[in-house]
């Protein structure tokens, strides 16, 4: 259901669920890291959050599929590269600038350690660059580069040779070339992601292109959703991530299909719920709205909160309830960052990637047109 202003009300329901999986993902990780050790199992959380990346995937592929905007010159191509770079690059450097400022200024940091953090940040965001989880910007840019490339194939009869050969590249292990990074060893430009996420941002561009928007109001999907959940928590929960002994190809392939099939059903719902008229999905849709914001924004704004509520003794006092507490708090503080940056244009162009608009030249008089002529 598109909105006022020619966004889709089921989409950003969908964006809100999924970064709030990304907060929660994220938060049950702060607390450990300042001594406050959780009462639940960190497990099923971490299990459950990933589920954000396949729904994000799946929007951007349903988006270009409604878009139905083709790419076939040279122009074209540059055209829509610059606007993904803007949306996507310009703010995760930016980002990765500021929260590199925010590591120089601690008494433990070395200026030594910015080579090789600027260095993670080019090739290799998520094994110690500036922006960790900015990893999902610099994949995304991997993915629309060469998408207009693979269009042609996934519009016409090779859609299935085409996504047979990438959902290979994506359930059989690959020994790409490592960066020895400042946090971790990865593989060079995210290629393991890249090659992870591209079939299923394919999926989203046959879905958009064909189904999106017409499923049928009867369908289940509320149910089939809890039961995917439940199969990807139980598919990561038993299988480690790359480099473990049960790495293999059935693992990678049950672990693809479960969070395939769980973000798949997320947008569904999403699109089947989103065309009531409601409170909740209003507001819903709000928080999908800033989620860009929020995802940039609230690894600082986390870390804040949770240190906080530590300092304060309220973490102490309120039990396994400070972790609810702290997504609230990070949702609504990087929302009402965000709010405030888009009515800065020069600042929201560099920090969110708004493009500028551009005020339109004043008229010529009739008299200067006329000596023109």
């Amino acid at each position: 259901m598109p909105t006022q202003d020619n966004r889709r009300t089921d989409l950003d329901i969908a964006r809100a669920i999924a970064v709030s999986l990304v907060v929660l993902h994220h938060i049950v990780q702060y607390f450990p890291r300042f001594g406050v050790s959780l009462r639940f199992s960190g497990d099923v959380t971490y299990v459950v959050t990933y589920i954000h990346i396949s729904i994000f995937i799946l929007i951007a592929g349903i988006l270009i599929g409604l878009n139905r905007q083709k790419v076939t010159t040279i122009a074209e191509y540059r055209q829509f590269e610059g606007k993904k770079f803007l949306r996507l690059m310009v703010p995760f450097f930016s980002m990765s600038i500021l929260q590199l400022l925010i590591k120089i200024s601690s008494p433990s940091f070395g200026l030594g350690q910015a080579g090789a953090i600027v260095t993670a940040t080019l090739v290799a965001p998520h094994s110690g660059g500036g922006m960790p989880h900015g990893w999902f910007l610099y994949m995304l840019m991997t993915i629309f580069l060469l998408w207009p490339m693979l269009r042609p194939l996934a519009d016409s009869k090779a859609l299935l040779p085409l996504l047979g050969v990438l959902i290979a590249l994506a359930i059989f292990p690959i020994n790409w070339p490592l960066y020895k990074g400042p946090a971790n060893t990865a593989p060079y430009f995210e290629l393991h992601r890249t090659t992870w996420y591209f079939p299923i941002f394919v999926i989203g561009y046959w879905y958009g292109r064909n189904k999106f928007g017409r499923e049928n109001p009867r369908a289940i999907a509320p149910i089939l959703t809890g039961f995917i959940f439940l199969a990807a928590i139980a598919a990561h929960r038993f299988v480690p991530w790359p480099g473990g002994v049960a790495w293999t190809t059935l693992s990678r392939s049950v672990r693809w299909i479960g969070y395939l099939a769980a973000g798949f059903c997320v947008v569904w719902f999403c699109s089947l719920w989103g065309r009531k008229q409601g409170r909740i999905q209003s507001w819903l849709a709000n928080v999908g709205f800033y989620s860009y914001d929020i995802y940039l924004f609230h690894v600082i704004v986390g870390h804040a909160v949770v240190l906080v509520l530590i300092k304060s003794g309220i973490a102490a006092a309120a039990g396994w309830l400070i972790v609810p507490v702290a997504i609230a708090l990070t949702i609504f503080i990087s929302w009402v960052i965000g709010y405030f940056i888009r009515r800065l244009p020069k600042l929201a162009f560099v920090m969110l990637g708004v493009p500028l608009k551009r005020r339109p030249r004043p008229a010529k008089a009739p008299a200067e047109q006329a000596r023109i002529k």
